[in-house]
């Protein structure tokens, strides 16, 4: 409010210092502030206000506390930094020795690692060095020239050097010239065989790799005596395949271990994809270090194949459960001709590479693994180390113990150990452990795959190392400091809980005053508290009952009442047109939450225009502008408020309509204005309350009263205010002079204020011509005459005109709209139904609903499906073979499901149901409503009507008010159906289809009618029988294949439901005899004394009868309704049956003849007993009571008042000129 209070003083002050413009500055206030010329005064005093009722709360605030304040700040600050001093260096000096034990325990780890690793390496070098030099004097000894050599026993030999190399394969490469080639392959031709064979004779005398060859069914080797790319393998015929390589060559020769899966010698290892660690020691004559096998960077699918080729090869040389997917790199060993004789070119700084003769390549594959196990102690879990090279990606291992594990590709340290990281080469691992070997031969290049090694480690070794004690010995050193505080803890809580009920009841009784009355007689009240503090708490004089106290008698009382005269004020009543006769359909529930939302909006809307709501009598709302801050604008801001509570209420109702059902959408505002003096202020008693006296207030009722449905009329009164604030051209003269109780014959004026959002939202369906013709024709036409509860014109019935609607084309449009609510709604209704039928199948599948065989919802099986659930006379065979099938199937007595536990754990709202499970049941509901003929009674509204009754009647089965039973007792006092969604939505799905296709005439009519569909149906039931087969054929459809999915898991499911609804429909027969018979036996056997409760389907034949009567009381529901709902529904089946009877369809009684009477012994024969029945039932609570109740009232006031009414209808009919 500041703002507008220094814009308005800015705008004063600019029309004092410019008087020539003071007079445009006047007229733009009313602009400005919305019509509202507001006072400076208006504005202090709210600042005023403002400022006391914030005194009010600093003073109860500041006198419960500032005794102890000081003293508990002193106390409890001292003793809280002494513990947290104490407890931070305890904390402190513990978690640093744990620390530094976690980091020298890694060092001395990770070193061990390094070390380990390179003598892995300085081992496998000096091995292949060893090996390279037998063969070299063996070649000696026997005067055998390179290449041509072969090692004899090179398998047994080869063993030894891999169990102590660690390597999985061994490999020699000799270097072949192209000029040597087709030598060295006549060479390869004449030995290969016989070394190959030995080798092969080795392995199974030592039982080597025997698994292997069974596996992978190697029965001998494969040879091939030429030169070949290793990508040769496996082709057939390879000796037609050209070699293009110019050379220099480095055939395979002999290999161990030999396991034959491939050509055992003579594929190039020059031709290998990784050739540049090859090429490289030939170039340097250094050991070469490949990349790693089997790792690809993240992502990157290109080398899968190839990886999973790799792997696959090697996994015939590792043991098994070994992963061969893990990295693993190739060692390239030079061998020089002078190795046998000079020994130490790795340190010679002369060494010239040119000048010494390479005669091939020794090769070693071995696993990253397997140099880095059995390296720490076990219970040493935890260190990761991570491997390097810019040849393929980064990938780590996991240290634990003896073992390892492969993490993957990737650096998996967290980034926190970094400080703590241990890194080498590869190569200074080597030169490390050089002068510590006899290994002193050629040493490792690092120019083409550098490899660096990184020890971290991880929190799961860094929890090994840390305890709970920094935490045990911070807590025992503040349990001391708490310790000694106990006492002083005790009475501050003491102090603290009682200041806490001072200050709660202070907040709550300010609150309930502020909510209760106006501001400012909300400081009256306090000021007078204040004075008379010693005497009568005067803020509980004026509460309801605060804190349980009783009010003090008027007598006790002193102080004089509160209240006040009010000379100008604007009174407005705000009634709901159509609520009344709208509820009596509706839940307790719903009822409550169309109030709280309407109302909610209005108290807003008021909140925003400064109106001040006095209370709300049942539908009506009442509220007051004026008072208690006078307004010289009143009847502006009220004109104003009124016009935005009804554009308020015209677009809640229709968002309502979705979830409350039809009619909702129709329920409209009447609302009636009168300005004056008033009388208000608080009358005390035992609930005080701010109210409103005078003559204004009872004028303003007669406003209302005697107003329009979605019109606001005002009295001369607020009409000449309205005038004389400039806003004459909102009011327009009613036509006719009112008759207002003990008033008088008044002029009262309609009134349309010129804001644009309650024009955008108005649905005004009256002209001012209609409403002549609504009130000026009173006295003339019984039928006009008929009001409801609310006082809402019941003319011409809605079936001959919809709404304001005066063209077909605006009628068909109307009525399209009305029936996409509708559908709408019946959706949104079975969705939850279905909901919960989901959620109650979730909670027991897994105990009690075996899903023993799925509905299959193809078309070739639908058949099937129909003939299980005992569908397939109606599906599969023609129309004339189907006689009285339906009807058949009528069964005395349905089980329902047992009882179980889980049952009545059922939340519907955790189920979300699929989209296309949704648009199959909107498509399925607008389907249905489609199959409706335009009937004035059988139609889809009426449909509508009785499917929202019936689940308000098993709403109330649902949730009966029994909250001291158990879940057996209340499965047993609703015979089941509380706990069967099925049934339930059996029910409802039955309301929706019952008179589908129904053709606005009787079954016996029908007999004649349609000769070949009674025929069908044995000229029973026909009508009936006819919607069951219509609506059930749709359902099988393959459109709602889903749909049927989700309702039925098994085809005894759908069986179930096929029953429930063929017995709810065909009970909506309530004229044949048959039928009549059996349901009167049935009923004696279920609930007479006589009822043998000890059958086992004593249950089960309780629950069958309930579910039909919710249906035929459904199906009459508008009987047992309000007055005004009865009319409706009453008016349309005459219609319906006088159009019949006029187009030859119904025979030559005249039904208005016998009209009066029929209807009296419908009630005596039929509705009543129904509805007795329904209370015998004893399980749908006070709803049974309530349609007792308005079918006996619905009868006498049909005794009174049925001739004037039947003749009112029948003269109406005449005059409407209905076109058969």
């Amino acid at each position: 409010m500041k703002w507008r209070k220094n814009q308005y003083q800015s705008s004063r002050a600019v029309a004092e210092s410019h008087p020539a413009s003071a007079n445009h500055n006047n007229n733009n206030d009313e602009d400005f502030f919305g019509s509202e010329k507001i006072s400076l005064n208006e504005f202090n005093d709210e600042d005023e206000v403002e400022s006391k009722n914030n005194d009010h709360h600093a003073l109860i605030a500041k006198r419960e506390t500032k005794q102890i304040f000081r003293l508990r700040v002193l106390v409890f600050s001292v003793l809280f930094l002494s513990m947290v001093l104490v407890s931070v260096v305890t904390y402190y000096y513990t978690s640093t020795n744990e620390q530094t034990g976690f980091e020298e325990a890694f060092k001395d780890n990770a070193g061990k690692v390094l070390q380990s690793l390179g003598a892995s390496l300085d081992k496998a070098l000096a091995g292949v060095d060893a090996f390279v030099v037998s063969m070299l004097s063996y070649a000696r000894e026997t005067n055998q020239t390179w290449p041509y050599v072969t090692i004899p026993d090179f398998e047994a030999r080869s063993t030894k050097f891999l169990a102590l190399t660690k390597a999985v394969v061994f490999m020699e490469f000799p270097l072949v010239t192209p000029e040597t080639r087709l030598r060295w392959e006549q060479y390869t031709k004449e030995h290969g065989r016989d070394w190959a064979n030995k080798s092969v004779n080795y392995l199974k005398e030592n039982n080597l790799f025997q698994d292997v060859y069974q596996q992978r069914n190697i029965t001998e080797p494969e040879y091939l005596d030429f030169v070949h790319d290793y990508s040769a393998w496996g082709v057939d015929n390879p000796q037609g395949l050209p070699y293009s390589n110019p050379g220099p060559f480095l055939p395979m020769w002999q290999s161990a271990p030999l396991i034959p899966t491939t050509p055992v010698y003579n594929w190039d290892l020059v031709t290998v994809v990784d050739n540049e660690s090859v090429l490289k020691c030939l170039q340097v004559h250094k050991v070469s270090l490949s990349k790693a096998y089997h790792i690809a960077y993240p992502g990157d699918t290109s080398l899968d194949a190839e990886n999973e080729a790799w792997a696959d090869y090697f996994s015939s040389y590792i043991t098994t459960g070994e992963n061969p997917m893990e990295p693993l790199s190739d060692f390239y060993y030079p061998i020089l001709e002078e190795a046998v004789d000079k020994r130490n070119v790795r340190n010679d700084p002369n060494y010239d590479p040119s000048q010494h003769k390479v005669l091939g390549i020794m090769s070693q594959s071995a696993y990253w693994r397997d140099m880095i196990k059995h390296i720490l102690p076990h219970g040493t879990n935890g260190i990761l180390v991570v491997f390097e090279s810019p040849c393929n990606p980064v990938f780590t291992y996991e240290i634990n113990g003896q073992s390892v594990k492969y993490l993957g590709v990737g650096d998996f340290h967290d980034s926190k150990y970094d400080y703590l990281e241990r890194s080498s080469t590869l190569q200074n691992l080597s030169d490390f452990y050089v002068g510590e070997t006899l290994y002193s031969y050629v040493p490792l290049e690092q120019d083409t795959c550098p490899w660096t090694v990184r020890v971290f480690p991880s929190a799961k070794f860094e929890e090994e190392y840390k305890s709970a004690n920094p935490i045990t010995f911070t807590i025992v050193a503040a349990l001391i400091f708490i310790f000694t505080t106990t006492v002083l803890v005790f009475y501050d809580r003491w102090v603290e809980r009682r200041q806490h009920i001072v200050m709660e009841s202070a907040v709550r009784s300010d609150a309930i005053v502020s909510s209760l009355f106006p501001s400012t007689v909300r400081e009256r009240l306090y000021n007078e508290e204040q004075k008379e503090r010693n005497n009568t708490n005067r803020q509980k004089a004026f509460l309801s009952h605060q804190d349980g106290n009783k009010m003090p008698d008027i007598e006790d009382v002193k102080s004089p009442p509160i209240a006040d005269l009010f000379p100008e004020a604007t009174v407005l009543f705000a009634d709901l047109a159509g609520f009344t006769s709208w509820s009596s359909t509706r839940d307790p529930v719903q009822v409550f939450t169309l109030l709280e939302t309407l109302y909610g909006a209005f108290d807003k809307a008021a909140k925003r225009s400064g109106v001040f709501k006095v209370e709300t009598i049942g539908d009506c709302y009442v509220a007051v502008c004026g008072v208690p801050e006078p307004r010289r604008n009143h009847a502006v801001v009220m004109a104003r408020f009124a016009a935005e509570c009804r554009a308020c209420m015209n677009t809640l109702t229709k968002e309502l309509e979705l979830t409350m059902g039809p009619d909702t959408g129709e329920l409209l505002l009447r609302c009636g204005m009168h300005s004056g003096a008033v009388t208000a202020g608080v009358l005390r008693g035992e609930k005080s309350r701010f109210q409103l006296f005078g003559d204004t207030v009872n004028t303003a009722a007669r406003m209302e009263s005697t107003g329009v449905p979605n019109r606001l009329q005002v009295s001369q009164k607020t009409a000449d205010l309205l005038r004389d604030a400039g806003k004459g051209e909102w009011l327009t003269a009613r036509s006719d002079i009112v008759e207002a109780k003990g008033k008088g014959k008044l002029q009262t004026y309609w009134v349309e204020p010129g804001t644009g959002y309650a024009r955008s939202h108005s649905r005004t369906t009256d002209t001012d011509q209609s409403a002549e013709h609504t009130e000026g024709t009173e006295g003339e036409n019984p039928l006009n005459n008929e009001l409801d509860g609310d006082g809402v014109a019941n003319g011409t019935p809605a079936i001959v005109n919809v709404a304001n609607a005066t063209t077909p084309t605006a009628v068909a449009s109307a009525e399209s709209v009305k029936t996409e609510r509708l559908v709408t709604w019946n959706t949104k209704l079975l969705e939850g139904i279905i909901r919960k039928l989901v959620a109650h199948r979730q909670a027991i599948s897994n105990e009690t609903l075996a899903a023993d065989e799925h509905v299959e919802e193809n078309e070739q099986d639908q058949q099937d499906t129909a003939s299980v659930a005992g569908l397939s006379e109606i599906n599969a065979l023609p129309p004339t073979s189907t006689k009285g099938k339906i009807r058949d199937e009528v069964a005395n007595t349905i089980s329902l499901p047992a009882f179980h536990k889980m049952t009545g754990v059922v939340d519907r709202e955790t189920v979300e149901l699929p989209t296309e499970i949704s648009d199959q049941l909107r498509i399925f509901v607008a389907s249905i409503a489609a199959l409706y003929r335009d009937n004035p009674f059988h139609n889809f509204e009426h449909a509508s009507h009785v499917t929202m009754s019936a689940n308000k009647l098993l709403h109330r089965i649902v949730n009966m008010n029994h909250t001291q039973l158990s879940q057996h007792e209340m499965y047993i006092h609703s015979f089941g159906v509380a706990m069967d969604p099925l049934a339930q939505l059996a029910i409802v799905f039955s309301a929706l289809i019952h008179d589908v296709d129904h053709r606005g005439v009787p079954n016996f009519c029908l007999v004649k009618e349609e000769p070949t569909m009674a025929e069908r149906y044995c000229n029973k039931s026909i009508a009936e029988q006819n919607s069951v087969e219509i609506a059930w054929n749709l359902f099988m459809e393959p459109a709602y294949a889903e749909l049927r999915s989700c309702l039925f898991p098994s085809k005894q499911e759908m069986k179930r439901f096929r029953q429930l609804v063929v017995n709810a429909v065909i009970a909506t027969d309530i004229f044949d005899p048959e039928l009549i018979a059996m349901r009167n036996k049935r009923w004696e056997s279920a609930f007479s004394q006589l009822a043998e409760r000890d059958d086992p389907d004593f249950l089960n034949r309780k629950a069958t009868i309930v579910l039909e009567h919710v249906i035929q009381a459904s199906d009459v529901c508008h009987t047992m309704q309000h007055w005004s709902i009865y009319q409706k529904w009453n008016r349309c089946l005459f219609i319906e049956m006088y159009s019949a009877y006029l187009s030859g369809r119904a025979g030559d009684k005249d039904p208005s003849a016998g009209w009066f009477e029929g209807e009296l012994r419908f009630f005596d024969n039929y509705v009543i007993p129904l509805a007795k029945k329904l209370k015998e039932c004893q399980v749908f609570g006070a709803s049974s009571h309530e349609l007792l109740d308005c079918a006996y009232d619905n009868r006498m006031e049909w005794e009174n008042r049925g001739r004037e009414i039947v003749e009112a209808l029948k003269e109406s009919m005449v005059h409407a000129k209905i076109q058969v």
